[in-house]
């Protein structure tokens, strides 16, 4: 399958001004975008406009920094698109947004507010292009973000689920075609003993519609 690659019209969470970016149409936007699978098989199905939940650490000034300027020299993919995020929902397109909104409020009302702490820079291969990521990944709140994305995944969302592809809560700092140059990243970020502490407190639903992503809702944890 050949990779398509078009303009895309983003508009982040954080009231964060219009950014055009460009991205394989599959999306394979490791913080925010995934495939949806087979397109033949979705052809004969109903879609809605893609639905997705992030969640936006909030992290000391130091640290957004810090992981700012990593992504600002590596992150040539995303770096203009997205602020540091968590991917909790990938992209849904066979439930409209009534029931997406109540479901992601229902599921999450229980859910109460974590900390967690990134100790760890790991290598990952993009499984729907040649790019290759360098994740930051958390070991305290480790199974809290699991535990989340698990829990949305049920009732409604259950059939998204895919199965097929490892879930692993991380933040996206670097990428590049070249993996031994990701393993590099990665070595030096833990020569140096990571430590990034964080809260997440509240999780954001974005829609993907005429190629703009919107804030739909802002849902607050307990």
């Amino acid at each position: 399958m050949s990779w398509q690659i078009s303009n895309l019209t983003v508009k982040p969470a954080r009231n964060s001004p219009q950014i055009v970016i460009r991205f394989w149409r599959r999306w394979p936007m490791d913080a925010i975008f995934h495939a949806f699978g087979d397109s033949q098989q979705q052809s004969n199905e109903r879609l809605f406009m893609p639905l997705l939940v992030l969640a936006y650490p909030k992290l000391s000034r130091e640290d957004f920094d810090f992981i700012q300027r990593i992504r600002a020299k590596e992150d040539s993919l995303y770096y203009s698109a997205v602020d540091p995020h968590f991917t909790i929902v990938f992209p849904i397109t066979q439930v409209g947004p009534d029931a997406f909104r109540k479901h992601v409020r229902d599921r999450s009302r229980t859910v109460s507010k974590f900390s967690f702490v990134l100790r760890c820079a790991v290598v990952d291969k993009d499984a729907f292009n040649p790019w290759n990521h360098v994740f930051l990944v958390p070991e305290e709140g480790y199974s809290r973000i699991v535990k989340l994305h698990d829990l949305l995944y049920t009732d409604i969302l259950a059939p998204e689920l895919r199965l097929d592809l490892p879930f692993i809560p991380h933040i996206g700092v670097a990428n590049a075609l070249d993996p031994h140059h990701c393993k590099r990243i990665a070595d030096s970020l833990n020569a140096d003993e990571l430590k990034f502490q964080g809260i997440v407190d509240d999780l954001t639903i974005v829609s993907l519609t005429d190629n703009r992503v919107t804030l739909i809702e802002t849902i607050m944890l307990g």
